[in-house]
């Protein structure tokens, strides 16, 4: 892997604070890359550290008594159930749409969430060169499967591309077979009359 999230994207997630759909995205890459389960640690401990400096807020007086009648209802182990098996985790226990063709050589099935982030799963071809577009947010990919390249680099399993603002570009599918991605978006202009009919392709 040669692309990884920033370090504040990094911090974001182990604070808990990105939407959940970009989380699915850093969280697929942290599954293949120790690097950077290694800095999500360090940021979960020193997050830890500031807790113990915060000053002690009082409890209700039943607060104990509430937690241990807690303790002893029985609990069902929470076992994932696999719903889209063949991806890697944790995107196998996510729900995701019907595919969907959006054009010659590619297809996109969306994530099946309440959340407001477009996200979901887009396939190219080989040598498919996907429409020219940028960006009205944050947007996150991670390759699952293939490589792509644009002029920022090459994109290969593992790797993930984390861009914002007006970013522009225009990926190419490398290599000799399909690329598969997992996407999250804040938002995606693509030009002439893909964004007239943007709507209809990825909604």
């Amino acid at each position: 892997m040669q692309h990884h999230p920033t370090e504040a994207t990094l911090v974001a997630y182990a604070g808990g604070a990105l939407p959940e759909a970009m989380g699915l995205v850093v969280a697929t890459h942290l599954f293949g890359c120790p690097a950077c389960r290694h800095v999500k640690a360090m940021a979960e401990a020193v997050g830890g550290s500031f807790l113990n400096d915060f000053p002690p807020t009082a409890m209700d007086d039943d607060a104990l008594a509430l937690v241990l009648a807690r303790t002893e209802r029985p609990v069902a182990p929470a076992v994932p159930i696999p719903r889209s098996p063949g991806l890697p985790p944790p995107l196998d226990v996510c729900t995701f749409g019907p595919w969907r063709r959006i054009g010659l050589g590619l297809r996109w099935r969306p994530l099946v969430t309440g959340g407001s982030i477009l996200a979901g799963l887009l396939e190219g071809m080989p040598g498919k060169v996907l429409p020219a577009h940028s960006h009205t947010g944050m947007e996150m990919t991670c390759v699952i499967v293939g490589s792509f390249t644009d002029h920022d680099g090459r994109y290969r399993a593992g790797d993930l591309v984390e861009v914002e603002g007006t970013h522009q570009h225009r990926p190419t599918i490398d290599g000799d077979g399909p690329c598969l991605c997992f996407i999250a978006t804040e938002g995606v202009r693509f030009r002439g009359l893909l964004g007239f009919a943007q709507r209809w392709i990825i909604d």
